[in-house]
C-alpha cells in the first residue's frame, strides 16, 4: 500500500524560488533503496560565498520527516560541494515521496538570520538494481507460522565475479519486521539439548525453556532469532533464513530489511550499495487498519498563563491494534492559534510532529503566548496518529484551556541502556556488541577484558585494554543560569553595566570566552516601532567617562566573558524619553563555537525618566478692547515639557502688565502668583485693560515643572474705542482780521484740535465728506462777528436753500516701520534642508501691504545658506542651491524659501543663526537673530589614530 505525505507537509515541498535565504528548492529524485547527492541544481541559497557565514542543519526531532531515508551530514555548509550532501533511501516500498526538514542559519556581523524549509524527495523505481526479487514470495500460512526460506527464488543479487557481495539485516534500524522475527535453524536449540543445557544451570531457566514463546503458544523447535546479520550474499541465500510470525492481530504484510554492499575484492572499495525490504505475506490477516484516538484520554489540556506545560497522555493518546504505541507518530494538523507546541530538547522552536515515546516521556509541551489575559482562553488543536506502515488516523481534537493562574511544570526523565559483562566471539562477528556512550563531555574511554576458551577449566588470557575514541557531537546547547534576571532598570541619563546577574548563560562544551551573544534585533520599543532611537548596547572601553555619547558605536556581539568583566553596558536614547517609563527590548541569540544556538531570546530594559529638561512656553497674542478685557486660553499660552506631566506644570506671573491686570478666577494676580494648564483650558485666567489710551501691553509668564523654568512674553493688542471727544488746543488766538474782498489762511494758531481716539489710517486712503449750505442770511442766525443789519423776518422767505458736498480724501503716508516676528523654533536635520514657514518667521506693517515686505539677511548663516527655489521670470528651472540675501514675505508664505544645512563634514554643528530685518522699501525694522537647531545624524566614518609605543623588556605601557 502506497501513501503520500500528509497535506500539511506537502504544502511546503513544491519547487520554490524565493527572495529569502533559500533561492532554489527544486527537491531531489532518488531510486528506491539507493542514494543520491544534493547539488546546486537542486538547492541554492541567496548568500554570497565570500560575505557571510552560513550553515544548514538537518532537523531531527520531526518524525514525519525522513521517514524512509536519511540526509547526511547533519550540518553542512550552504556552499556545499557536489558530493558533500547525500540522501539514502532505506528501501521501504510504502511511500513514493519523503521530506527532509532543513534549517538554514546566516551569520552576519550584526545578527543571525534563520529560515526553516522542507526538501522534497521523490522516490522512483531504480533503472538498474543490484537486488532482484523472484517469482516466489515469502508466505506465512497461519498466525504464529513460519515462512518458506529465503533463497535465490525469493531474491537474488547482480554483481561482478571479482567483487565481494555482503548482505546486512537492518531490523534494528528500520523497526521491521514489526510483527515477527527472522529465524534460522539451530540444532543446539532442539528440545533435548535445550533441557540438558537448562539443567546444567538452574531450575528457573528450565521453566523459561519450556515456554519460550509469547502468549503461551507452542513454538517450533530448533530455531534461533537473528537480530543482526552480516554475511556474504551466497551464504545469505543458503543458510535457510525464515520469517516467524509472532503477534496477531497484524496486517497481512510484514517486511525484512536488508542492505547489500558490493566492494572491490582487492582494495575493498565500495562500488555499490542498495537497500530493500523483503515482503512477507501473512495469510488470514486483514490489511493494515488506521490508528484511532485512545478511549481513556480526556483530550483537554489545562495550561497556566505563560507557563510551558508538558503534553501528557491524559490530554491526548492514540492506539492501534497492529502497532505498538511506542512506534506511533503524531502529526499536528491544526496548530494552536496562539502559542506553539515544542520539544523540550529545544523549547524555543515549534514542532509539527512528535513520537508517542516523547509524549510518554513528557518531552512535548505547549508554550502559551507571551500575552497577558484576564480571562480564560480556549483553542482547539488537531492531531493525526500514524502507525508503522504510515496509515493515518482521523483528526483527533484536543481542547487547550489557558488559565490566568500559575503552576509548576513537571520534570522530564530519560531511560538508560543496559550493559553486558560477557559476550562471545560470534556475537562480535554478527555485530551484536555495541559500545554505548552515556552522553557526557568525555571523548576517550576504555574497557578491560580477558579471553577464555571452552576448556574445563577454561584457559584465560592476560587482561586486555581497548581504547575508545568518542567523536564529539554537538548535543548540548547553552543554558541560562538559574536566577538570571534578563532584565535591566536604568535612568535615562545614565549608562548601566549589564552584569552576569542580568545575563548569564553557560555551556558545558564551551568556555565563557567562546560563548557568543549575537544581537539579532537591536534595541527597539515594542509599543512604538516608529521611534528609531531606543538606545544601544555598547562596549564600555569605547567610552571614557560612561556618559551618553551618540558617537559611541553600537555593539553587535559580545561574549559571556565580557559580561562577567563589566565590559558590556546599555546606553539609553540620546533624546529625552518623556515623563513615563519606557520598555525597551532587544532580541539576541546565544551561540557556541560548535554551532549550537539558542535563538529568539528577549532582553527587557526599563528606562526611568529623569526631570532634567526645562519646559517650553509659547504664546500667541491676545486682543482686548480699550477699557475691557479678554480670556487667556490654552491657545494663547502653551506649555510643554518632555519629561513632566501636564498636571505637574505651573505658570507663574513674573511681570504684571503695565496697562491692566491679570485675573485668576476673578481675583487680581500679583507677581509670583501661579495658575495651571487646566485653568487655561477652563477659562479661569483673564486680562483686564485699565481704559488708558494705549495700543499695546505685555505680561511676562514663567513656566516651571518644579525644577526647571522658562520665560515668555504674552503680547496684548489694545483695540481703541472712540469714546473720547475732541479737545481744542489751549491758548488759541481768538481774533482774525480779513480785509474786504481778500482772503486769509486760518492756521493752527487760530484753530487746532486733537482726538486721542484718532491715529494712523493704514496703507489705504480714507474718504470723508463735508456738506456746505449756501445761505442769504435768512437762516435764522445773527451770531456773525460783524452783522449790524436788521433782524431776519419771523417767517423764512425761501422754502429751501442750496447745499454742496465737498469730498475730502486723506492719503496714507508710509511713516511707520515694519515689525519682524520670530515664532516657533526652527529645526533641520544635518546635511538636509527645511522650509521657512510663517509659524517660524513673519512680519507686519500697519501702512504697507504685507506681500510687499522684504526680508533682508544682515549676516549670513555659518553652517548653511538660504535659498529661493522659485524659478526666475521666464524660466522653468528651479533656483535651488543659490545663496540669497533677501526674499519677500510673499515667497516665504508660498513655501519657496529654504534653509540648507551644507557644512557638516568633519564637524558636528548643532545650531546656526543669522541676523535678519524686514523692510517696506522706506523704513526698516531692527535686525533680530534667527536661530536654527541642527539635529545631528551619524554620517561620519570613524578615524583610527595609531601611534608607536615603546616598551622595555621589564616594564609595560598601557595603550591610550
Amino acid at each position: 500500500m502506497f501513501l503520500s505525505l500528509l497535506a500539511l507537509v506537502s504544502s511546503y515541498i513544491q519547487r520554490t524560488e524565493a527572495d529569502g535565504l533559500v533561492h532554489l528548492n527544486g527537491g531531489i529524485i532518488v531510486g528506491r533503496g539507493q542514494y543520491t547527492y544534493v547539488t546546486d541544481n537542486d538547492l541554492q541559497f541567496n548568500i554570497p560565498k565570500t560575505k557571510d557565514s552560513c550553515k544548514v542543519e538537518v532537523v531531527l526531532n520531526e518524525p514525519i520527516t525522513q521517514r524512509v531515508g536519511k540526509l547526511t551530514p547533519q550540518v553542512f555548509d550552504c556552499h556545499f560541494l557536489p558530493h558533500d550532501v547525500k540522501y539514502t533511501h532505506n528501501g521501504c516500498p510504502l511511500l513514493e515521496e519523503d521530506n527532509v526538514m532543513l534549517r538554514i542559519y546566516r551569520f552576519t556581523e550584526s545578527q543571525t538570520f534563520l529560515e526553516t524549509f522542507l526538501l522534497n524527495v521523490q522516490i522512483t523505481e531504480p533503472k538498474s538494481s543490484l537486488i532482484k526479487f523472484g517469482l516466489v514470495s515469502l508466505q506465512v500460512q497461519k498466525f504464529y507460522g513460519i515462512s518458506n526460506p529465503i533463497d535465490k527464488n525469493v531474491v537474488s543479487f547482480k554483481y561482478n565475479a571479482n567483487s565481494i557481495c555482503t548482505v546486512k539485516v537492518l531490523s534494528t534500524e528500520a523497526l521491521v519486521p514489526a510483527h515477527g522475527q527472522l529465524i534460522v535453524d539451530d540444532p543446539q536449540y532442539r528440545p533435548e539439548n535445550l533441557l540438558d543445557t537448562a539443567l546444567k544451570h538452574n531450575v528457573r531457566k528450565v521453566r523459561q525453556a519450556t515456554i519460550p514463546c509469547p502468549s503461551n503458544k507452542a513454538c517450533p523447535t530448533g530455531v534461533k532469532e537473528v537480530r543482526f546479520l552480516k554475511t556474504n550474499c551466497e551464504d545469505f541465500l543458503a543458510m535457510g533464513l525464515k520469517y516467524q510470525h509472532l503477534s496477531p492481530p497484524s496486517p497481512n504484510n510484514d517486511y525484512i530489511p536488508i542492505r547489500v554492499e558490493v566492494r572491490d575484492e582487492r582494495t575493498r572499495f565500495l562500488h555499490q550499495v542498495e537497500n530493500a525490504w523483503i515482503r512477507v505475506n501473512i495469510k488470514g490477516a486483514i490489511p493494515n487498519q488506521q490508528p484511532k484516538a485512545a478511549f481513556m484520554s480526556m483530550y483537554i489540556l489545562e495550561v497556566d498563563q505563560f507557563i510551558l506545560t508538558p503534553l501528557s497522555m491524559a490530554a491526548v493518546d492514540a492506539q492501534d491494534d497492529e502497532t505498538p504505541k511506542d512506534r506511533l507518530v503524531f502529526n499536528i494538523t491544526k496548530p494552536p492559534v496562539e502559542g506553539y507546541l515544542t520539544h523540550l530538547d529545544d523549547h524555543t522552536k515549534s514542532i509539527t510532529s512528535f513520537s508517542w515515546q516523547d509524549l510518554h516521556e513528557m518531552k512535548i509541551a505547549y508554550q502559551p503566548p507571551n500575552i497577558s489575559h484576564t480571562e480564560r482562553r480556549n483553542c482547539e488543536v488537531d492531531f493525526k496518529a500514524i502507525d508503522t506502515f504510515f496509515e493515518v488516523s482521523d483528526p483527533i481534537m484536543v481542547h487547550f484551556s489557558i488559565r490566568t493562574a500559575e503552576t509548576n511544570a513537571p520534570r522530564v526523565s530519560w531511560n538508560m541502556g543496559h550493559p553486558v559483562t560477557t559476550f562471545l566471539q560470534r556475537d562480535l562477528f554478527q555485530g551484536l556488541i555495541y559500545y554505548h556512550h552515556f552522553g557526557g563531555e568525555v571523548f576517550e574511554d576504555s574497557f578491560e577484558f580477558i579471553l577464555s576458551d571452552s576448556h574445563e577449566p577454561p584457559n584465560l588470557s592476560d587482561p586486555q585494554i581497548t581504547m575508545i575514541h568518542v567523536t564529539p557531537v554537538k548535543d548540548q546547547l547553552p543554558k541560562e543560569v538559574d536566577g538570571t534576571m534578563r532584565y535591566l532598570v536604568v535612568k535615562e541619563t545614565e549608562i548601566r553595566h549589564i552584569t552576569k546577574n542580568h545575563l548569564h548563560f553557560t555551556d558545558t562544551e564551551s568556555p565563557e570566552n567562546e560563548l557568543m551573544y549575537i544581537i539579532t534585533k537591536p534595541c527597539f520599543f515594542p509599543t512604538n516601532q516608529r521611534t528609531y532611537d531606543a538606545g544601544k548596547i555598547i562596549f564600555t572601553d569605547s567610552t571614557k567617562n560612561m556618559k551618553k555619547d551618540p558617537s559611541v558605536p553600537m555593539l553587535k556581539s559580545f561574549t559571556q566573558h565580557a559580561v562577567n568583566h563589566m565590559k558590556v553596558a546599555y546606553m539609553p536614547p540620546h533624546g529625552d524619553i518623556g515623563p513615563h517609563p519606557l520598555l525597551v527590548q532587544l532580541v539576541f541569540s546565544v551561540n557556541d563555537q560548535q554551532g549550537g544556538a539558542l535563538t529568539g531570546l528577549v532582553f527587557n530594559i526599563t528606562i526611568m525618566p529623569v526631570d532634567n529638561q526645562p519646559p517650553e512656553i509659547f504664546t500667541n497674542d491676545i486682543k482686548a478692547e480699550e477699557g475691557s478685557g479678554c480670556m487667556i486660553t490654552a491657545d494663547n499660552v502653551m506649555v510643554t515639557d518632555k519629561d513632566t506631566l501636564d498636571e505637574a506644570l505651573r505658570i507663574q506671573m513674573k511681570q504684571k502688565p503695565q496697562h491692566g491686570d491679570i485675573e485668576h478666577q476673578g481675583n487680581v494676580m500679583l507677581e509670583g502668583d501661579m495658575f495651571t494648564l487646566d485653568d487655561l483650558k477652563f477659562f479661569q485666567v483673564r486680562y483686564k485693560h485699565d481704559d488708558s489710551e494705549t495700543l499695546h501691553d505685555l505680561v511676562v509668564f514663567t513656566a516651571t515643572d518644579g525644577f526647571n523654568t522658562a520665560d515668555e512674553v504674552l503680547k496684548v493688542k489694545i483695540i481703541p474705542i472712540n469714546d473720547e471727544p475732541p479737545e481744542l488746543q489751549p491758548h488759541l488766538k481768538s481774533g482774525l482780521q480779513c480785509p474786504e474782498g481778500e482772503m486769509i489762511t486760518i492756521t493752527a494758531e487760530y484753530l487746532y484740535a486733537t482726538d486721542t481716539d484718532s491715529g494712523e489710517i493704514g496703507y489705504s486712503s480714507c474718504m470723508d465728506t463735508v456738506t456746505v449750505i449756501v445761505s442769504d442770511a435768512e437762516a435764522g442766525t445773527v451770531d456773525s462777528c460783524c452783522y449790524d443789519g436788521p433782524l431776519p423776518p419771523p417767517v423764512p422767505l425761501h422754502g429751501s436753500l442750496p447745499f454742496y458736498d465737498l469730498n475730502i480724501t486723506v492719503m496714507p503716508v508710509n511713516n511707520q516701520p515694519p515689525t519682524i516676528k520670530i515664532g516657533d523654533m526652527f529645526t533641520v536635520d544635518e546635511a538636509s534642508q527645511a522650509s521657512l514657514v510663517l509659524e517660524c518667521l513673519s512680519a507686519t506693517d500697519e501702512d504697507t501691504i504685507t506681500e510687499e515686505l522684504i526680508f533682508v539677511l544682515e549676516s549670513l548663516p555659518q553652517y548653511g545658506y538660504v535659498e529661493n527655489t522659485l524659478p526666475s521670470p521666464g524660466y522653468e528651472k528651479s533656483n535651488a542651491g543659490k545663496n540669497i540675501a533677501s526674499f519677500s514675505l510673499q515667497h516665504l508664505r508660498a513655501g519657496y524659501i529654504n534653509y540648507v544645512q551644507c557644512r557638516h563634514n568633519q564637524m558636528e554643528p548643532t545650531a546656526d543663526h543669522f541676523m535678519m530685518s524686514v523692510s517696506d522699501a522706506v523704513h526698516k525694522s531692527k535686525a533680530v537673530p534667527f536661530y536654527v537647531i541642527i539635529n545631528p545624524i551619524n554620517d561620519e566614518t570613524p578615524d583610527l589614530h595609531l601611534g608607536n609605543i615603546t616598551v622595555s623588556m621589564e616594564t609595560a605601557k598601557k595603550e591610550k
